[in-house]
């Protein structure tokens, strides 16, 4: 059997869970609301992040058991915060309403630039059933995949151009990192991975133009921060061997449908600017 009729095989009912999935995320588009905290653990300060200028003390994400860095400065949301949070009454927002849209549409994190117009996002696409984390794949079937991701899909790309994806090499993760471009709207890098289970993606985006050099420094700064407190035990795995979504949730099309979250996310930068001015008059 060849390569390509092992990967169709692979594949399975591919077109069909795509479907699926971009149904499933359509009312994201409606997502709004960003707030100011954090919960956090406080470990002692690296050199990188002083270099980075991220924060001292990082953001957990209790349900995944990790935690990360964000910039010193930025305006940042869990969506593990209390409803009656003080960040939202100081910011005249509705906790409750803010939360409820954030942990429907798997929204972990968000982190704002309200300066550059920049914002950083953790998502959470779902749990993977088969597999655990990427590591358990080689480094061939890895690339092997990440090459067939930058080749155009039937049906086009839905106005998203994805393009110079590289595998990344975490300390516990593998991710395939790469730049993407949303209709001329925003610009932005992201980083996908599955640990424990769980599909997840960190992106940052500029809607102000072009992702500058020291924010992306300042990404893979964030990513390299990534700290989860256990790894689950979990044996290699070959592509041609898998039939799990987690083939689908790196396509072209997913990859839209996370975008649209990132843009309808853009909704809550303006959402929080216009907060913001109101309370300067």
């Amino acid at each position: 059997m060849s390569r390509k009729e092992m990967w169709n095989r692979s594949c399975g009912n591919r077109r069909s869970r795509i479907q699926q999935f971009r149904t499933g995320l359509a009312a994201a588009i409606t997502a709004v609301g960003l707030a100011v905290g954090l919960t956090a653990a406080a470990p002692a300060v690296t050199a990188w992040a002083e270099e980075a200028e991220l924060s001292e003390t990082p953001v957990r994400i209790e349900s995944l058991g990790m935690e990360i860095h964000v910039p010193k400065g930025w305006i940042t949301i869990s969506s593990e915060m209390a409803e009656d949070d003080s960040a939202f009454a100081e910011n005249e927002m509705d906790g409750e309403k803010i939360l409820k849209k954030y942990r429907e549409h798997g929204i972990l994190l968000d982190s704002i630039n309200k300066d550059e117009k920049v914002e950083f996002n953790i998502t959470l696409s779902g749990q993977d059933q088969e597999i655990v984390h990427l590591t358990q794949f080689s480094e061939a079937d890895i690339k092997t995949f990440a090459d067939d991701l930058v080749t155009p899909k039937e049906g086009g790309s839905n106005g998203i151009n994805i393009h110079d994806y590289v595998i990344y090499d975490h300390p516990q993760a593998k991710f395939i990192a790469g730049e993407a471009d949303l209709n001329g709207a925003a610009n932005g890098e992201q980083y996908y991975t599955i640990v424990n289970g769980s599909r997840l993606c960190f992106q940052m985006f500029s809607f102000g133009g072009e992702l500058s050099k020291e924010n992306k420094a300042l990404l893979r700064s964030m990513v390299d921060s990534i700290h989860f407190d256990s790894l689950q035990e979990a044996g290699p795995l070959m592509i041609n061997q898998s039939r799990s979504s987690w083939l689908d949730q790196f396509a072209p099309k997913y990859m839209a449908r996370n975008l649209i979250i990132f843009f309808a996310l853009g909704i809550a930068w303006y959402y929080i600017m216009k907060i913001l001015k109101k309370k300067k008059r």
